[in-house]
């Protein structure tokens, strides 16, 4: 047998590698849970047969075995058979314990099956590390660890990656010790899944209404983003090195000017609805962050000239900002099946996950570029002294008067200094994703904006001291942005003009597949009263109508972001194999009724995919001309 050392180190070194923020998080959960020492006594050992095993006893005498004392594996086998399903594609288990039953789940499920565990005992799991030989299920990449037993933070976990539009089949179990001893973790489960449910319903409605909006935003950027480096040019640039991440939060009125010393010597990274407060008073960013789809965001910074800045506008935005911009553009896009359409044609220009807000998109940036330390200020998330925004916001106090007359529904979350503070849904749910998200980080975060809400994993500091101890005469962070955009040099316009004729070909075949879909969807709907006299011709018509709706899902391409987005959001969130339509003994007239609300979706659905994808065809064909008219210029200057 292996010595424990051997084995840690070997562990170690997998983590080291496709897993560096582990042991930072094991050690922060080992820290934070020394309380669990007054509740639980833990003895590993090795079992019956060798191997090596642990039992956990509670403060009232009663001690359970985290594994079976002779064969742990049959165990697992005997206890998880049933999750070996073909179709799942996100477990959750509750417990770790040493692994045992995260061996058999990883052999015996698909490939790309993602696996959670929730280990509320970092005790336990550090000792697996000592004593088990886990490197192999870990070199799969397919387990993400987390010891925390918070709903939010576990609701966040358990969706991760996971939007409308590619929902897995998700099955969950616990160790019998959990079982046990954590008798409420079911409701913590329970809880953490009705926050995702919430979430991914809110993102559907978002979806469903914004879908045609985010692709057209999408296609009109195309250009922008085909000409200019993306954030992924930029990964690290930045190591460490101080970079401010400025929100528009009411506190900013109190250090704002603090700004002025930091320019020119450390990055400035502005979110959009900041960047007026700051040019009210001198401060120039150096960096804009906007990702908002909607029209509404163009008044966020229309009227300035924002060429003195990088602006970093998410794929999605708002086309007319990034078009209207006259300085240089950097992409990014959220991690979606946006990058089905980019990446092919061209390159990878850097994805990041979407936190709902242009403040957690500038977080993830200032990471991405490596800040160390990345200081907040004007993160509020909240609204200390009943005010939304701080001076000189683009919409006038007009938000804030809203607050005070009582048209926003008021939570109650506490301040840097343990004070309640009223913030609302949305600043909420951005504070808990920053809670989540910052505390597995390397890299040293400080919140100075003097104020606001209680941000996890962050050191609160006054941004005058900050910017002493951090911000020095070395180089102008702007030399940096600038090598990185000089030394980019975009794709020729020639190949992404045969690319896009690709695309367009592509749009044109879904385009046909949905015009069949509505034919034959029309078709069928007029059947229905003749089902009693010609019930295989109906049938028959049905079967064509869920043969093309398959075909449009398997559709393999460039527009694989599109149909996915179209048929899932649209229809098969919505689709009922009906057992009263199955059941002989359901009467015939209830049977149509249900075949009609079917089918009649089944109508919206293709009727919707060929207006979008008229829409989106349109929009590619002036994309393209773009690149012709940009070719001819070259082919001009060439012959000159």
């Amino acid at each position: 047998m292996e010595s424990s050392d051997a084995i840690y180190k070997k562990n170690r070194a997998v983590f080291d590698v496709l897993y560096p923020q582990m042991i930072d998080s094991l050690d922060q959960a080992l820290m934070s849970s020394a309380s669990q020492e007054e509740l639980y006594t833990f003895d590993f050992f090795v079992g019956k047969k060798g191997y090596p095993s642990f039992s956990v006893t509670d403060n009232a005498g009663r001690t359970m075995h985290g594994h079976s004392l002779f064969d742990p594996y049959k165990e697992a086998e005997k206890n998880f058979a049933g999750l070996a399903d073909d179709n799942v594609g996100r477990i959750v288990v509750f417990g770790f314990g040493f692994g045992y039953h995260l061996k058999y789940l990883v052999e015996n499920t698909p490939d790309d099956a993602r696996i959670i565990v929730v280990e509320p005992f970092p005790t336990v799991f550090r000792e697996a590390l000592r004593r088990v030989d886990l490197s192999a299920i870990f070199e799969t990449r397919r387990i993400v660890i987390t010891f925390s037993t918070d709903p939010a933070e576990l609701s966040n976990t358990i969706g991760q990656g996971i939007v409308a539009v590619n929902v897995p089949n998700m099955r969950f179990c616990a160790l019998p010790y959990l079982h046990h001893f954590m008798p409420d973790a079911i409701r913590v489960m329970n809880t953490a899944l009705e926050g995702f449910r919430n979430h991914l319903l809110y993102n559907l409605y978002t979806t469903r209404y914004a879908a045609e909006m985010m692709f057209t935003n999408m296609i009109n950027n195309f250009y922008f983003a085909a000409r200019s480096p993306g954030l992924s040019h930029y990964l690290g640039a930045f190591a460490g090195r101080p970079i401010f991440v400025v929100a528009p939060g009411p506190s900013l009125d109190r250090n704002k000017l603090q700004l002025k010393r930091v320019k020119g010597k450390a990055l400035i990274v502005a979110v959009d609805t900041a960047t007026r407060i700051l040019l009210k008073d001198g401060i120039e960013p150096d960096i804009i962050v906007t990702i908002d789809y909607q029209q509404s965001n163009h008044k966020k910074l229309s009227g300035l000239d924002t060429s003195f800045a990088y602006m970093f506008p998410a794929v999605e935005v708002y086309h007319e900002i990034p078009g209207e911009h006259t300085g240089r553009i950097v992409s990014y896009y959220h991690i979606s099946p946006i990058s089905g359409m980019y990446d092919p044609i061209i390159g990878h220009r850097g994805a990041i996950p979407s936190g709902g807000s242009v403040l957690t998109d500038a977080v993830s940036i200032a990471l991405n570029l490596g800040a160390d330390p990345l200081v907040l200020m004007g993160v509020d998330l909240g609204f200390p002294g009943e005010r939304w925004y701080a001076d000189g916001s683009f919409e006038g106090g007009k938000f804030t008067e809203g607050l005070r007359q009582g048209s926003v529904e008021k939570l109650q979350v506490p301040d840097i200094y343990g004070n309640p503070m009223t913030t609302y849904r949305s600043f909420h749910a951005f504070l808990q994703y920053l809670n989540t998200n910052l505390s597995p980080v390397r890299n040293h975060v400080i919140d100075a904006t003097e104020g606001g809400a209680a941000i996890r994993n962050t050191t609160a500091r006054f941004a005058s001291d900050v910017i002493d101890e951090f911000v020095t005469d070395d180089h102008d962070p702007r030399e940096i942005l600038d090598r990185v955009y000089d030394s980019f040099e975009p794709m020729p316009s020639i190949e992404i003009i045969k690319s896009l004729d690709e695309m367009i070909g592509e749009f044109k075949d879904l385009q046909k597949l949905a015009r069949r879909g509505l034919r034959q969807s029309v078709k069928a709907i007029s059947q229905i009263n003749k089902v009693d006299s010609n019930a295989g011709a109906f049938i028959n018509s049905v079967k064509k109508v869920q043969s093309t709706r398959a075909e449009i899902s398997e559709k393999k391409s460039h527009l694989e972001f599109l149909t996915i987005l179209l048929d899932q959001c649209m229809a098969s969130i919505f689709y009922q194999d009906t057992d009263a339509i199955k059941d002989p003994s359901t009467p015939m007239k209830e049977k149509k009724k249900l075949y009609k609300e079917i089918l009649d979706l089944d109508r919206d659905m293709y009727d919707r995919i060929s207006k979008v994808v008229e829409n989106l065809f349109e929009h590619f064909e002036n994309v393209k001309d773009k690149f012709l008219e940009e070719e001819g210029e070259h082919e001009g200057i060439v012959q000159r």
